[in-house]
């Protein structure tokens, strides 16, 4: 009936209900389905609702790989579109994929270009989870320094955006390097 925003809707519910009862590939279709009305609609934030869906089926069925394309795809979406925001948060999803894989060249990479992006935004709860991203990757190369510069970063951040159970997780993680 032309109610493409309705339609996406329903695809993107109709995907979850397939995905949690075990219909993984029939949830991946749904959600594609769904990318590709978003990306008609030059929806960015639908679109990464839909990826979003895409990338646990992916990671559930152990498609990394897939996972990876599909964010790529999306993320070069929303460049065109110019939504810097949009581009913030494909990319954090990329640094996460990529540091599930342990490519920690990849995942620091697309870490720092969101955190560049999110800076110029004055997003301070984002850059928080960015900065504690890539203290994470730098703990895993085992180089505490460098971690701890980018924990203290996030947990200012953190304490400047209000969100006090994140200031724990952060001061657990400085503790770690500590002890």
């Amino acid at each position: 009936l032309g109610d493409v925003e309705g339609e996406c809707n329903s695809l993107m519910g109709l995907a979850s209900l397939m995905a949690e009862s075990g219909n993984l590939e029939g949830a991946l279709q749904l959600f594609g389905q769904c990318l590709a009305l978003q990306k008609e609609r030059e929806d960015s934030r639908g679109a990464i609702s839909a990826l979003g869906g895409m990338l646990g089926v992916c990671c559930r069925l152990g498609r990394w790989q897939e996972a990876i394309h599909r964010c790529d795809d999306v993320l070069a979406f929303v460049r065109s579109l110019g939504d810097p925001e949009a581009v913030a948060t494909v990319l954090c999803s990329q640094g996460n994929l990529r540091s599930e894989l342990g490519d920690w060249d990849g995942a620091q990479h697309s870490y720092k270009e969101s955190l560049e992006i999110l800076e110029r935004l004055g997003d301070t709860y984002s850059m928080a989870v960015a900065l504690n991203n890539l203290g994470n990757i730098c703990y895993r190369r085992g180089d505490w320094t460098a971690a701890l510069e980018y924990y203290n970063g996030s947990l200012t951040s953190f304490e400047q955006s209000g969100d006090s159970m994140s200031e724990a997780s952060v001061v657990s993680n400085i503790a770690s390097i500590c002890y």
